[in-house]
């Protein structure tokens, strides 16, 4: 376009083409000269306003349009030099099994890849970080903004709330989220589980997350739970899920809680049930509602938890 503005060579951008048909009657023309004083036509003021509008939108849409970015990477190896590269949107790291490597990019956060490990970024861009974890872990320190950091798994992805968190895929493409502080979103195919701080979720192909839980909660809960998340058959599924209401502490609340979105209709009221008994719920929920299927009402129940989220994130 700048060689189009100077000789009118090369290709002349659309907004160029236009003002210049605008600006066309008010063109200078050799040999005509003006007759007295002229005030300015109307048009001509209409064709400048115009013409300002146009550059001002370009200049406020080369300020906001999203931006590529590259992340810096340093890999260390146990044995031999380490080397520095930069990773871009489309770009793939793979870590060897006696390499680590660290990753910055300094409005989102840090990475650090561990051995054997192949991560792939997605989309690199300021409004966007999207990578997709294929095989190994990797230790996220994230402090973007809700729903800028994404990292998907062949069997869930992951979408950062403000937190840090481990994210280990087996070669299977099962896998296991840790949050060690902050929120994950944690979802796949309408599947959604709500990870706090403190709390994990295992993951499977072809089902998507399971329920989170506390590390600290018993064997016969966490066994129940997994049979519940990933056993097909309804016996079964009752069986587990009688056994997680029964073991459930105060503290798995945030188990139930993620419950009552995921188990059948018939069994909502005896989840919430469980659930008022282990934490009361804030006056301002709706039982009712919550049964009926309406799970925004869940929302000051989760605040009262004190399990933490970003203030402007609704989370259901």
């Amino acid at each position: 376009m700048s060689d189009y503005l100077w000789d009118k060579s090369g290709t002349p951008h659309p907004e160029v083409e236009r003002l210049e048909r605008l600006l066309e009657p008010f063109r200078y023309r050799s040999g005509v000269k003006p007759i007295g004083p002229r005030r300015p036509r109307a048009s001509m003021w209409v064709a400048l306003g115009a013409a300002a509008a146009v550059l001002a939108a370009v200049g406020l849409w080369r300020m906001v349009r999203p931006v590529s970015e590259a992340w810096s990477v340093s890999v260390v190896r146990a044995e031999g030099p380490s080397r520095t590269m930069s990773l871009r949107s489309g770009q793939t790291l793979e870590t060897a099994s006696g390499e680590t490597a660290h990753m910055s990019l300094a409005h989102v956060g840090n990475l650090d890849v561990e051995p054997s490990t192949l991560l792939r970024v997605v989309t690199s861009r300021s409004n966007q970080q999207r990578f997709a974890l294929v095989r190994g872990t990797i230790h996220a320190h994230i402090g973007a903004a809700p729903r800028v950091f994404i990292v998907s798994t062949p069997s869930a992805t992951a979408t950062d709330l403000g937190c840090a968190y481990t994210l280990h895929v087996e070669p299977s493409g099962d896998g296991i989220l840790r949050v060690t502080s902050g929120l994950i979103e944690f979802d796949w195919d309408g599947r959604r589980a709500l990870v706090p701080s403190g709390a994990l979720a295992l993951t499977r192909v072809g089902t998507g997350p399971g329920t989170p839980f506390f590390g600290d909660a018993s064997a016969a809960f966490r066994d129940a739970l997994a049979s519940f998340d990933f056993e097909p058959g309804t016996r079964s599924r009752e069986a587990a899920l009688r056994v997680v209401l029964n073991s459930a502490r105060r503290r798995d609340a945030v188990t139930l809680l993620n419950l009552v979105r995921t188990v059948d209709a018939s069994r909502r009221a005896a989840v919430l049930e469980r659930l008022a008994q282990l934490s009361p719920p804030p006056a301002t929920v709706d039982m009712s509602a919550v049964v009926s299927g309406r799970f925004e009402s869940l929302q000051p129940w989760w605040n009262a938890l004190g399990l933490g989220h970003h203030p402007e994130v609704q989370l259901f």
